[in-house]
Formats: structure tokens, sequence, C-alpha cells
């Protein structure tokens, strides 16, 4: 059971490296490199996945054979949330260019989705609350990150306002004002 250990170790720590480096690459701006980073993410996880099923067959073919909990987290990449329990990306789209509009058009990112946050309360449910192991922070935030790169890639926001930057442009703008109520 301590190569299962050892493996698992390694197989979690080496998700938690290439998920930061994804996360720097994003705050970065750095669209491509992120959307690579993920996809060798999502490799990784499939090893983890599979590493979890040889340990169960191993278990299931020697009965015997006692291992220790893990209390730790070892199996992290089992305990992703579904992305079908999350508020899905496009409900922080309205929300975040009112929220930069609101702003003068442009704010720290932090800043804008503190206020997001209070505009989706709520839409945001308890999985979206839930604190992400990696980052240590509540899904939706995560989401909403993932969500403003989707709008800098349709030009609804600049690309590289500045480091900690969101920013809406003028495209943006035209659509806000086609989606929001008349006063």
């Amino acid at each position: 059971n301590e190569m299962f250990d050892i493996l698992g170790s390694s197989i979690t720590k080496e998700l938690e490296k290439v998920q930061q480096l994804g996360a720097e690459y994003f705050m970065a701006g750095e669209a491509l490199k992120a959307r690579d980073t993920a996809a060798h993410l999502e490799k990784i996880k499939g090893l983890g996945l599979g590493f979890q099923t040889l340990r169960s067959q191993y278990m299931n073919l020697i009965p015997n054979l006692v291992l220790d909990e893990v209390s730790d987290g070892d199996t992290k990449w089992n305990q992703r949330t579904p992305d079908g329990m999350l508020t899905p990306y496009e409900k922080f789209r309205l929300p975040t260019l009112t929220v930069l509009s609101e702003m003068g058009g442009r704010a720290r990112a932090f800043q804008v989705m503190d206020r997001v946050g209070k505009l989706m309360v709520e839409i945001l449910n308890k999985a979206d609350r839930e604190i992400m192991i990696t980052s240590k922070e509540p899904h939706w935030r995560n989401r909403n990150r993932w969500a403003r790169q989707d709008m800098v890639e349709e030009g609804l926001l600049e690309a590289h306002p500045g480091q900690g930057i969101w920013q809406i442009t003028e495209k943006g703008r035209e659509y806000l004002r086609n989606r929001l109520p008349e006063d």
C-alpha cells in the first residue's frame, strides 16, 4: 500500500503544480498557454482516475490488504465538483459587464468579482461557494475568471489592460446596452 501512497501523492503534487501554472498563465492573460496547460491538466486528471481504478482493482484482488484512509487528500482528482452543479459561465457575463460599466469601465479584478458576487448572491449555489482545494477560493470566482477569458476572446473585454485589471470594450458596452432593460 506504500507504493499507492507514494504514487498518489506524486500525482496530486503534479496536479497542483500544473493547476497553479495554468492559473498564473490565465492571470497574466496568456490564453493559449492557459488552454494548453488546461489540456495537460486533464491528462493528469485522467492519470489520477486511472490510478484510482488500479488501486481499487488491486484492493479487490487482495482483500486482506488494508490501506489507511487518506487524510491529506491524496485523491483530490476525485473531489472535483461536477460542472453541472456549478453556475454556468455565461451567467457571469451580464453581471461582470454591468459591474465594469458601473465602475467606469475599468477596475481591479478582485473589486469586480467582489461586486459580481454581491449581484449574484441569489444565483450562486452551495457548490459555487465551496472553496477550491488548490486555489483556496470559491468555485464561483474561478468560473468568473474563465467567463472573463471567454469575454476577452469575444471582444467584450480588453485582453491586456494591465496586471489584475479588467476593462470593458466598446463592443462590451454595446452588448450590455442591448441586453439591459430600459429605465
